[in-house]
């Protein structure tokens, strides 16, 4: 199955650019380009991409009100941010609006955005390797880093989607409700839900629901 893109900037030679990139890819598909936020969360209401490449300063709606917007509307989605930005705590809050996945404008390249691409879309994180350059070329610790882009998101060894599951679950939703919403199969959600509560140590329904309570996820 091909990775459906949804690509939102307000520069059209950049979106060409990306577009150029995604098509050295045979397994991705660009199903739609938005220049605003308003037209990105239409499109992506529309088009159900699994991918979103989501520029972070635009006109109408900046990045992280659409992130925000798209989390809800389309919990399956994977959105990866990109931006000039070289503020840590800034891009931690992208990844708490939502996002999934940063990279600098000002290093993309095919081989870098096919990773960055293929990572999200497997439901882990992605950070753009600009984030660390000084501190690497300086010899620090690159493991305190990860701990301070990673400190907007408890329960962090979750996936995102493991997560927005999890918030389903606990909001009452059945596995072929889930599945509807992601475009799964009730058993890839049942699956999902295994490894959820494996990673969470929880033996029961009952139990997982109360650790969601418990975790801040309703």
């Amino acid at each position: 199955m091909s990775v459906r893109i949804l690509i939102v900037d307000d520069q059209l030679l950049i979106r060409q650019a990306l577009v150029a990139m995604i098509e050295k890819n045979d397994n991705y598909q660009v199903v739609g380009e938005a220049d605003n936020g308003e037209s990105a969360i239409q499109l992506a209401k529309e088009e159900k991409p699994s991918v979103i490449l989501l520029d972070i300063n635009m006109p109408i709606m900046d990045g992280e009100e659409v992130a925000i917007e798209i989390s809800k509307i389309l919990p399956g989605s994977h959105i990866l941010a990109l931006s000039g930005l070289s503020d840590r705590s800034r891009i931690a809050q992208l990844f708490d609006a939502g996002v999934s996945g940063f990279l600098s404008k000002d290093e993309i390249n095919p081989e870098q955005l096919h990773q960055a691409i293929d990572a999200i879309a497997a439901g882990d994180n992605y950070f753009s390797p600009v984030l660390f350059d000084d501190e690497l070329k300086n010899g620090s610790n690159i493991s305190h880093l990860l701990a301070e882009m990673n400190k907007y998101n408890h329960d962090n060894h979750l996936t995102k989607k493991e997560k927005v599951i999890l918030k389903l679950l606990a909001q009452g939703m059945s596995n072929k409700e889930i599945a509807e919403q992601f475009g799964r199969s009730d058993k890839t959600v049942a699956k999902h839900r295994e490894n959820i509560m494996r990673k969470v140590d929880c033996s029961s329904i009952a139990q997982l629901i109360n650790y969601a309570k418990a975790s801040g996820f309703v």
